[in-house]
């Protein structure tokens, strides 16, 4: 069982409230931020509508990508500032325009995670999207302009706002801000003066998702030339293997399924020459800090949920010292590849900048020393 590190403030008995007895409300950050934005306007002036939560349609309601079906967004999809358009499900219309109605985003609207390790996250849905729709963990925020939405949108993500928001929620089974507490978050107030630099923002999210739209464009073009036979979903999940079949290495059913094997045979007819990924690569295994190393800022530790859109998201849960950064000798540099070997096994990205990060034990560096 792993230890977290215990806190140990004082406090004054004559601020103590009858309301809320949980002792994050009385921590020394949350205390100061709260006695700053008291003065501060609550977030539901800024909004149109009273926030809409979503809602979990049926299994059999979900659908595999087509022009008509719509995008739907699970909390592991909100990273900060931007929506994972790989981690996006798509739901039949009919639900998302009857049961669903209530909580339609469209563009430049505000998608807030109201519950569990993805909460207080928020992204704007991005304009490349017409509409969309969400679980019951996730409010939609409505502005009247898109500069407003902006702004929401960067102040929820903000330090302060991460401050405030750990000193207001609650705990069920799981972390939880309701509806009412996020209507009554503190806002530094907007404005028009802040216009130019929102405008710089807005252009900037457009031209990543634009640029998502080409990219994604030349995946789609090179996994044509990986393309598994059509057949391939004829092929029976029920099998029997012939026993001189089997190999010592492993005794998985997967290993031996058909549609495995296809797969090789695929790889196989591609080419004579193909290669095991050590043969491009290096890789080298992350490391676990410990929770009792986890800090609230420093040196971001990337866990496989921070793996988002074939990139990092450097605003990650939790955080290490920069002494033990140094200590783990982790060199992660430019080009690199992490991949993530538990949860979102598969999940990659690609290190575009020079920044420091740890990588957790979920995950493998893959480094080549060539950007091609």
């Amino acid at each position: 069982m792993s230890m977290q590190k215990i806190k140990t403030y004082l406090t004054k008995p004559s601020i103590i409230s009858i309301d809320n007895f949980n002792p994050r409300y009385y921590e020394p950050n949350f205390l100061f931020v709260k006695n700053n934005l008291e003065k501060c306007t609550n977030l539901e002036i800024y909004l149109e509508e009273q926030p809409k939560g979503g809602s979990t349609p049926p299994y059999y309601l979900f659908k595999d990508f087509k022009d008509k079906e719509i995008p739907y967004v699970k909390t592991s999809a909100i990273s900060r500032d931007f929506l994972n358009l790989n981690d996006l499900h798509y739901i039949h219309p009919d639900y998302h325009n009857k049961t669903l109605k209530r909580s339609i985003a469209k563009p430049y609207d505000v998608v807030f995670s109201m519950t569990g390790k993805f909460m207080g996250k928020a992204a704007l849905v991005p304009n490349i999207i017409n509409e969309l729709n969400m679980s019951q963990n996730s409010v939609v925020l409505k502005t009247n302009s898109k500069y407003k939405s902006a702004y929401l949108a960067l102040y929820l993500n903000s330090e302060i706002n991460k401050i405030q928001v750990q000193g207001l929620y609650t705990i069920s089974k799981q972390k939880y801000l309701n509806q009412g507490k996020i209507k009554s978050l503190k806002i530094i107030p907007y404005k028009d003066s802040l216009k130019p630099i929102l405008e710089e923002y807005l252009k900037g999210i457009d031209l990543y998702y634009e640029a998502y739209n080409s990219f994604k464009n030349a995946i789609d073009t090179i996994n044509e030339y990986y393309k598994i036979p059509e057949d391939i979903t004829k092929i029976k999940k029920t099998f029997i293997q012939k026993s001189s079949m089997l190999e010592h290495k492993l005794f998985t059913p997967e290993y031996y399924c058909s549609d495995y094997r296809s797969i090789l045979k695929t790889v196989k007819d591609k080419s004579l020459s193909c290669k095991t990924l050590d043969n491009f690569v290096s890789p080298k295994v992350g490391d676990e800090i410990g929770s009792a190393n986890y800090l609230f800022e420093g040196i971001p530790f990337i866990k496989t949920s921070d793996c988002i859109n074939y990139n990092i998201d450097y605003q990650p849960n939790y955080y290490c010292s920069p002494g033990l950064f140094h200590s783990l000798a982790q060199d992660v540099q430019f080009s690199d590849i992490i991949l993530a070997k538990d949860g979102k096994i598969g999940e990659i990205a690609l290190v575009t900048d020079d920044s420091n990060f740890v990588c957790s034990g979920g995950l493998v560096k893959l480094q080549s020393g060539d950007l091609d």
